[in-house]
C-alpha cells in the first residue's frame, strides 16, 4: 500500500530564514474552504479512511469558513482520493454547521475522526447564543456527510 501524507492549514518562513520542511512532491490539492467572502477560511484537520469492501480510499477534511454575515461555521468535505493514480481529488460531499441561513455566532471545527464504518466525527467550539462564551460541539455524520447527531444538542 502506498504511503500518503497531507498538509492542511498554513505556514510561512520569515525572510532570510531557511525552511525546515523537507521537499515533498505535491500530488493533488483541493481548495474548498471559501465561505463566499474575502475573509479567513481555515482547514484544521484531515483524516484518511479506506472502505473495507470496495477498497476505495477517502480523505475527509474539516475546518471553518467565514460566511457573508462575517460569522464562522464548521465546513467538512469528503474526497475520493486514490492518489496518485486517480489524478485530482473528486469531491463527493460537503457539510456545513450551522446550515447556511442559520448562523448568528462563531463555530470553529478543530478535529476530525473516522471510525471503521466510515462514520465521521467533527468537533470544535460553538459560541453560545447571546454570549461571548463557547461550548464544545461534536457532530456525527454518516460516510456521505449526512448529520446523524450532535452533542451538545
Amino acid at each position: 500500500m502506498a504511503c500518503a501524507a497531507a498538509i492542511l492549514g498554513w505556514a510561512f518562513v520569515a525572510a532570510g530564514q531557511q525552511s525546515l520542511v523537507p521537499a515533498v512532491q505535491q500530488v493533488w490539492e483541493a481548495r474548498e474552504f471559501d465561505g463566499g467572502i474575502n475573509a479567513v477560511d481555515e482547514g484544521k484537520a484531515i483524516e484518511f479512511w479506506q472502505d473495507p469492501i470496495s477498497q476505495v480510499r477517502w480523505v475527509f477534511a474539516t475546518g471553518y469558513v467565514t460566511d457573508s454575515t462575517g460569522h464562522t461555521r464548521f465546513a467538512t468535505y469528503k474526497y475520493k482520493a486514490d492518489f496518485p493514480e486517480a489524478g485530482p481529488p473528486l469531491k463527493q460531499a460537503e457539510a456545513f454547521y450551522p446550515p447556511p441561513g442559520f448562523n448568528d455566532r462563531e463555530h470553529r471545527a478543530v478535529a476530525i475522526a473516522v471510525d471503521v464504518y466510515g462514520n465521521v466525527y467533527v468537533t470544535g467550539a460553538a459560541q453560545r447564543p447571546l454570549s461571548n462564551n463557547y461550548d464544545y460541539l461534536t457532530i456525527k455524520y454518516n460516510q456521505n456527510l449526512v448529520p446523524m447527531w450532535s452533542s451538545p444538542a
